[in-house]
């Protein structure tokens, strides 16, 4: 079984007009294809929000690949769009509370330690926090992780 990846129909409920307004451009695509990347690279826009993941964490412990591919390679391959471009860009990345894994401190602070990852999931949204950080330094684009 293929896990579904994101579907434009996950962002229908804000239809309309908040997808469409003047200022705001919505790029229907697939980040892990090279078409639909370009488009990104074309952009004539100040802001990114990468919003696209697979969260299905139950497929963890089934196909934790659809994790790597899906939100690491995706994300890498989003990053390298962004360094072709020729504005400079703001980056939002959506990080999870997955990354804390077993936490015991509620609410917990974006400081804790020690992470208990207990997913692929979890893990592969931590795993691309710091090369986000990275490559928003070394090509000089704002990276906002939240």
């Amino acid at each position: 079984m293929t896990p579904n990846r994101g579907a434009y129909k996950n962002c229908t409920h804000t239809e309309p007009p908040s997808i469409h307004q003047k200022n705001l451009t919505f790029i229907k695509g697939d980040l892990l294809n090279s078409v639909d990347l370009a488009k990104i690279e074309k952009t004539n826009s100040e802001t990114i929000f990468h919003l696209a993941a697979n969260p299905e964490v139950r497929v963890s412990s089934t196909n934790p690949d659809v994790h790597f591919q899906q939100n690491i390679v995706a994300t890498h391959s989003l990053i390298e769009s962004i360094r072709k471009t020729k504005n400079k860009l703001t980056l939002i990345f959506t990080s999870k509370s997955t990354v804390y894994g077993e936490h015991t401190q509620f609410p917990t602070p974006e400081d804790y330690a020690p992470l208990k990852l207990t997913s692929t999931y979890g893990a592969s949204k931590l795993a691309y926090e710091a090369p986000i950080s990275a490559c928003a330094y070394t090509y000089d684009f704002k990276a906002i992780i939240y």
